[in-house]
């Protein structure tokens, strides 16, 4: 049989830094355990795999143009690589060694299963050798290699996959569900918002080939509802949605509104007033005449506004990277009562906070009725987007850079030319790539950059720049 050949690419010329992190998941992991800390995690940072899909939300302009087209070639194939390859190459940018990271690959080519290999060892090739991760890849989680070959003991995961639970994890599937799910959060004793639970009854079944002859018609290993089912599947998706859109209904303005699992913001909608209440209903309207698949949970916060997505907010920025000690100091009480629970459960690993903060204590209504000012709006058991910000304060300050930011981008052409355009601020290492997956077919890249500035206002000036020469991504 002939090999085939795939082509190499052109050499950079570009003189990039290299890249020293203060610390490495890997690191973290083994001071986090310190009783498994000799036996090898495997990273499985993916947050879907090929077979799997995510959530839709409404929240921001590029999802909206997007919403209900989840059939479209073109959107499938801008969310696998957002999913499968940006993300993970994200976080595995500051996995370091000692932890591989498990990668699953998009195409079944060869030619296109070099390329995710490629990609990704071109992004952690600006590391240093001695944090550069190892990385594995395969093609799905029932194809995680374990064993000799590259030492892996457990696994630790981002999020819940089908196939995970044949191998040893650091912590159950169950827990980790729970853990992510927004009744767990209103539920756990932390100070969060007062929240409004609308408990699902049921469940519409795990097969339907039996249902009707659409179920059957459209049967995959997903078991997701599809449109027009007639069958009891159908029925109790109706009933279940109903009850979703009349409790909106009766929900005052402001508030947020959460499905039961959300991931990158998906599943998540800030309403401010009553027109986009309106507009909210409507979207609910059209999941339950059976446009979209059921959610299972729905929940309410009537404190108003979730910074987390804030359409006017820049998500990502780090401000002030010599003020983090002040800001770990005066946090340390709540995320140290936030990782007593998660620990009660079984967990340990990265967790995501955000707080909401007031003028002043019990200004804002506490689900558990406390005086304090600080509001967990809400808490992701697994690495957060911004997560490699704080573990490049020590670069960017060695620059004199007090701030930095990140963000997704979708520019013309490859990584080599995108290089060559911003070479001075990559060379001096104010700019970072931390994941990159260029698509010749389509003639584009989807990218994750990091810009340090020296204050502010320069970081902003600096983020504008790159903005207005790229196209925002939405996760």
């Amino acid at each position: 049989m002939g090999s085939i050949d795939t082509p190499k690419p052109t050499p950079i010329a570009a003189q990039l830094p290299t890249i020293n992190l203060d610390t490495t998941l890997a690191e973290l992991y083994r001071r986090a355990s310190p009783k498994n800390a000799d036996r090898k995690l495997g990273l499985v940072l993916c947050g879907v795999t090929s077979s799997t899909s995510a959530p839709t939300s409404r929240t921001t302009p590029s999802t909206r143009t997007r919403t209900g087209r989840s059939n479209n070639r073109a959107l499938q194939k801008s969310l696998a690589t957002k999913y499968l390859s940006l993300i993970p190459q994200r976080d595995a940018f500051i996995a370091g060694p000692g932890a591989p990271v498990v990668l699953f690959h998009q195409g079944r080519t060869e030619a296109k299963r070099a390329r995710d290999r490629r990609e990704a060892e071109a992004t952690v090739a600006v590391l240093s050798t001695e944090q550069r991760p190892e990385l594995v890849f395969c093609a799905s989680p029932a194809s995680i290699p374990l064993g000799a070959k590259h030492g892996i003991a457990r696994i630790a995961y981002k999020v819940v996959l089908d196939g995970l639970a044949r191998y040893p994890l650091t912590h159950p599937l169950g827990a980790h569900w729970f853990l992510n799910s927004k009744a767990a959060l209103a539920r756990s004793g932390l100070p969060t918002p007062r929240t409004r639970i609308v408990e699902i009854e049921g469940h519409g079944g795990t097969t339907g080939s039996s249902c009707c002859e659409r179920c059957a018609a459209v049967e995959t290993d997903m078991r997701f509802i599809p449109a027009g089912c007639t069958g009891g599947r159908g029925r109790w998706l109706e009933a279940q949605a109903a009850r979703v859109v009349e409790a909106v209904e009766r929900q005052p303005v402001p508030f947020v509104l959460k499905t039961q699992q959300t991931f990158g913001g998906a599943g998540t909608w800030v309403v401010r007033s009553e027109q986009q209440k309106q507009d909210l209903l409507r979207d609910l309207w059209r999941r339950r005449q059976g446009e979209a698949a059921g959610q299972e949970d729905e929940s309410e916060n009537d404190n108003g506004d979730d910074d987390d997505r804030d359409d006017d907010r820049d998500d990502g920025i780090l401000r002030r990277l010599l003020s983090q000690q002040k800001l770990k100091d005066k946090f340390a009480p709540l995320v140290q009562r936030a990782a007593a629970w998660v620990a009660h459960h079984g967990y340990y690993g990265p967790v995501g906070i955000d707080v909401l903060e007031t003028r002043m204590a019990g200004a804002t209504a506490s689900a558990t009725a406390e005086p304090t000012a600080h509001h967990v709006v809400d808490l992701n058991a697994c690495t957060s987007g911004s997560l490699a910000l704080p573990l490049l304060r020590g670069h960017f300050i060695e620059r004199g850079l007090q701030c930095a930011g990140s963000f997704s981008v979708a520019v013309d052409g490859g990584r080599r030319d995108f290089i060559e355009a911003w070479r001075p601020e990559l060379e001096a290492g104010r700019m970072l790539i931390p994941s990159w997956y260029e698509d010749g077919e389509a003639g584009e890249s989807l990218a994750d950059i990091v810009v340090g500035g020296e204050d502010e206002r320069d970081l902003q000036r600096r983020m504008k720049r790159v903005r207005e020469a790229t196209r925002e991504v939405t996760f």
